[in-house]
């Protein structure tokens, strides 16, 4: 009564010959929500090996169709029951998961599912929260689909998609955890934002500077009365996320975090560091300033 998971086996003593020489387990989540291994009583059952080809696992091409998991991302979509053996039988709870073409993120999902930590890689249109199909249909995203992963992914009804899955009911799975994501701009962008300028010497132009001046100028207000310069992020992106970024910027760690600051720390907790996000000028913050100058030498 175990549903579609796999027997974990861990041997009971040094030298193992027989089927009782092991003890059986599963991952499943207890009603703490926490993520242990769950002891089987094999008595009077029967055990079979998995084997090199695992037609055991139902795939979304079968008759028996999985529409609890169909994301309508049938051109590589996997069988979360398939994942969770790849991942299970490679790794260890915190381990790390890397799957560099994403797709609708079903390694992620079972990743967070199992409790391993995971990164994601993805170009495509689809790793948006939603997104429109070469159809202009509007469908589930990767963002989307992680983040209800998160909520429980249980009984979800958006877009006309019911779904949940098999592997949620049989690790009972109740949701939970955070992940973050950067979106990597691109090399055009800045080059598009960047400013150009001639230089002229005795009334000749003497060259054309390139990539050496003001850059994302739209992220500037410039007081000229005090005769100072501060940053507004927001009008480049509505979603940064400032105390990852200068975390990243200083090599500090992230203490605190609220509406209009963050508190950075060194990495043992010394020397703590307050940024006002209302006041990011360059005479207060001197280190923002990379972010937004070329710089010349």
């Amino acid at each position: 009564n175990i549903g579609w998971l796999d027997l974990i086996a861990k041997p009971n003593k040094e030298k193992t010959k027989k089927i009782i020489d092991f003890d059986f387990f599963i991952e499943q989540y207890n009603d703490n929500n926490e993520f242990i291994l769950k002891k089987i009583d094999i008595t009077n059952e029967k055990l079979f090996p998995i084997g090199d080809i695992w037609s055991d696992i139902f795939s979304f091409t079968q008759s028996e169709m999985r529409v609890s998991e169909s994301l309508s991302f049938t051109s590589s979509q996997k069988p979360e029951n398939l994942l969770r053996r790849i991942i299970q039988s490679t790794s260890k709870q915190k381990d790390y998961i890397l799957d560099y073409f994403l797709g609708i993120g079903t390694t992620l999902s079972v990743a967070q599912k199992l409790n391993r930590k995971w990164i994601g890689i993805e170009m495509g249109e689809h790793i948006k929260e939603f997104y429109f199909d070469e159809n202009g249909k509007k469908k589930l995203g990767v963002m989307g689909r992680l983040k209800w992963t998160l909520f429980g992914d249980k009984n979800m009804e958006v877009l006309d998609l019911k779904r949940r899955p098999h592997l949620t009911k049989d690790i009972n799975w109740q949701g939970g955890g955070f992940f973050k994501y950067y979106e990597l701009e691109q090399y055009e962008e800045v080059l598009a934002k960047a400013q150009y300028q001639w230089h002229e010497k005795d009334s000749e132009v003497e060259k054309y500077t390139f990539m050496q001046d003001q850059k994302l100028l739209e992220a500037i207000e410039i007081d000229y009365k005090e005769r100072n310069a501060k940053l507004v992020f927001e009008k480049l992106y509505d979603d940064i996320d400032l105390a990852e970024t200068f975390s990243n910027l200083l090599g500090k760690s992230i203490k605190k975090v609220a509406k209009d600051y963050c508190i950075l720390t060194d990495h043992d907790g010394k020397n703590e560091m307050k940024i006002d996000y209302n006041n990011l000028t360059f005479e207060k913050y001197p280190f923002v300033k990379p972010l937004i100058w070329w710089q010349s030498k």
